[in-house]
């Protein structure tokens, strides 16, 4: 019979949100960590122990945790042994999933589930989805700390803007004069309300009325010249950061994108908003409020010390509500941002196969997703709102009931003191001030908490390794030979071999195609000859060169690649050809048109190269797209071609004039093919099984790998 093993005192169990999508076993991993006393970030799991793009078991868990220093235990329960377990644990889920169980109750469980944040499930639906499995975890002697990476994304913002520090010293500045003027008004107000009317005084009261109107409008424009700088600094400040972040995105390798969702990279990089508007405005007002909140204070001690006590033990009550609330507000607003990433892409998939949609009758099961998923997006927007109309209405009855006591006080002399009318008035006017100010700087200070969630999802783009990309070494190559020596390549640590032990030699000029079938590592190789993966062990030569000397960029400009998944870009024809070259060679742009034979079909469009395209190659037909990213390739003049079934959509007599005009060029072409009219058209065929060459020959030799069959 299982036995619960130790009660675990009070601790607070993190919600970590996976970044890509099979990392959720890392995600969990994190939270208990953290649960535990570590600061491990997902970020720094992830770059120590990557996920396999296949997903993770059970076993590779356990490794996991046990170099973290947690102590685990597998066990099978059933549904009504969840409340013996150990929490918090790892549950198996969905036969694809892990999630964390924080709490048992009599008729529901929560968890915390990395995909998608706080869930509460009624007892009657886990059975649905609870696999039978699960991973009791706690921490031994030996739990390591971890390292956090938190505030460095900040800095790095920061110091990359170089005009933000005088920028905020200024508006600061600003605003100090401007709140200092503001101070003068409630001394004019008591002036008034005390005034006697001896003659003297009114002389003297005309000039201050114009002098408390030349501050009114010092004031004023003031505010106004503050406002269009912060406006100014802040679309150059978004500029700035916006291009920084997404240059740094285009220099991440390839498989960052392969493991992400679409809309997931588009919320994290529009994250980049809202940490902006919160160092340029909120941070300037924060420091601001806690100025004037005070000197306010102190202003209102001046006036009536009793009286002040009131205001200052509402603020600390309202401070205290808040903080109560931060971490059901930080939670809410991360599980809004994941909700709004899955709806949005789910949204941009459906539109993209808008055509598979329709043919497969699935508008009803892709609306009621993509429903599903913007009802959670609104139920988080919900719970964020309703903790914060809480808080205003907290925020409210303490500055309202404050107000009452401070006046009842102040008229009766309760507070000890008797103070004149005018007196009572200013203390009130500094009173209204430090309410406001107070309850602005706590509810900026939960704002600020909830930038967590924002920076965290920027640091997933700004924290990410660039592809390796060493210096060029070498200048230049005598030939465009490609060589591959004893290269072995895996997608993952856990998985086989995609290569293992590939030798090859293409000399220059020469056409080789790789046959095999699906799935054996045709476009792998491919991949790793245009420098999109790195080898595992062995090297690949170009023009007797290490590929690593020469560098991506002068590497990349030798190769040209047609691969299954290219795109056209949202252009004209001309630009796609010419991939938008800044001097394009329109003579040029059709020649390459000609070798792809595609430059009929172009001159027989109305608008001829000058034809749209939309960024899915919408009114194209799928041969004329492939055409087309051919032209593209072409374009470039490549010393070596990389084809990877680039003719698969045409017929047969395109195909063969194809294959003539880029046998004609006389540059060394890889081929990756299954039709047998393609592979004939090579001088040498190269098949692949189980991840080695299981034959180097010439086109006529039949192969054992399954010439013509197709994947």
């Amino acid at each position: 019979m299982y036995e619960k093993l130790l009660f675990s005192r009070w601790r607070r169990l993190p919600l970590v949100l996976q970044a890509e999508v099979t990392e959720c076993s890392l995600a969990c991993l994190a939270m208990i960590s953290g649960y535990y006393g570590g600061r491990e970030s997902l970020g720094s799991l992830r770059d120590r122990y990557p996920a396999s793009p296949s997903g993770t078991n059970l076993a590779a868990v356990m490794q996991v945790a046990e170099k973290l220093g947690l102590a685990t235990r597998a066990v099978r329960i059933e549904l009504d042994q969840l409340a013996l377990l150990r929490l918090p644990c790892i549950l198996h889920w969905d036969l694809n999933h892990f999630v964390v169980l924080k709490r048992v109750g009599k008729h529901h469980i929560d968890i915390h589930d990395p995909a998608s944040g706080l869930r509460r499930i009624a007892l009657s639906e886990v059975s649905s989805s609870l696999t039978g499995v699960a991973l009791e975890v706690w921490a031994n002697e030996q739990l390591t700390p971890g390292s956090s990476k938190g505030g460095s994304l900040f800095r790095s913002l920061v110091n990359d803007a170089p005009g933000i520090r005088s920028m905020l010293l200024t508006s600061l500045g600003m605003a100090f004069v401007i709140e200092a003027l503001m101070l003068a008004s409630p001394w004019f107000l008591q002036f008034v309300i005390d005034f006697d009317g001896a003659g003297a005084n009114v002389e003297l009261l005309a000039k201050l009325a114009i002098g408390f109107g030349f501050i009114v409008l010092l004031q004023q424009c003031l505010t106004a010249v503050r406002g269009w700088l912060i406006l100014k600094t802040s679309a150059a400040l978004n500029m700035e950061w916006r291009s920084n972040i997404f240059r740094h995105l285009l220099q991440l390798p390839a498989t960052y994108f392969e493991r992400r969702h679409f809309g997931d990279v588009v919320s994290r990089f529009g994250a980049v908003d809202e940490i902006q508007k919160a160092v340029t405005v909120s941070l300037v007002e924060a420091v601001l409020d806690g100025a004037m909140a005070l000197l306010t204070l102190a202003a209102m001690f001046a006036c009536g010390g009793a009286l002040a006590w009131i205001a200052l033990g509402a603020a600390g009550i309202y401070t205290g509500i808040r903080a109560a609330t931060n971490a059901r507000l930080s939670r809410a607003a991360a599980e809004e941002v994941v909700h709004a990433a899955h709806q949005h892409s789910n949204f941009l998939e459906t539109i993209r196969a808008a055509r598979t949609v329709k043919l497969f009758q699935r508008e009803q099961q892709r609306r009621g997703a993509w429903a599903t998923h913007f009802a959670r997006q609104l139920n988080a927007r919900l719970d964020i709102a309703r903790i914060q109309l809480s808080a205003r209405l907290s925020s409210g009855i303490l500055i309202g009931l404050g107000s009452v006591a401070t006046v009842w006080a102040g008229a009766t002399g309760n507070a000890g003191e008797s103070i004149s009318a005018g007196a009572l008035v200013t203390l009130i006017a500094y009173k209204m001030q430090f309410d406001n100010r107070i309850t602005a700087l706590v509810d900026k200070m939960a704002d600020m908490r909830l930038l967590r969630v924002h920076f965290d999802r920027v640091s997933d783009i700004v924290d990410a390794q660039p592809e390796p990309d060493a210096r060029a070494q070498v200048q230049g190559v005598a030939s465009t030979s490609v060589v591959l020596r004893n290269v072995r390549f895996r997608y993952h640590a856990s998985l086989p071999f995609v290569l293992d032990g590939v030798t090859l030699d293409v000399r220059q000029g020469e056409c080789v195609a790789v046959v095999g079938p699906s799935g054996c590592g045709k476009s792998t190789l491919l991949g790793l000859i245009a420098g999109l993966h790195a080898p595992e062990s062995g090297t690949v030569e170009i023009g007797g060169v290490d590929a690593t000397q020469l560098g991506n960029a002068q590497r990349r400009s030798l190769i040209g690649t047609v691969f299954q998944e290219d795109h056209l870009f949202e252009g004209s024809i001309a630009e796609n050809i010419s991939c938008f070259d800044d001097a394009t060679d329109m003579a040029w742009v059709e020649e390459v048109a000609r070798m792809a034979s595609v430059h009929e079909d172009i001159q027989a469009m109305p608008m001829r190269y000058r034809s749209r395209v939309g960024d899915m190659g919408s009114a194209l037909s799928g041969g004329q797209k492939q055409r087309i990213l051919l032209a593209r390739a072409l374009y470039k003049r490549p010393g070596i071609l990389l084809l990877d079934e680039a003719t698969s959509h045409l017929d047969a007599r395109r195909e063969s004039a194809v294959n003539k005009a880029v046998r004609d060029l006389a540059i060394t072409r890889i081929i990756v093919a299954h039709r047998s009219e393609t592979i004939a058209s090579a001088d040498r065929v190269i098949a692949i099984a189980g991840g080695r060459i299981a034959l180097d020959g010439p086109a006529a030799v039949e192969t054992p790998c399954g010439v013509g069959e197709r994947g």
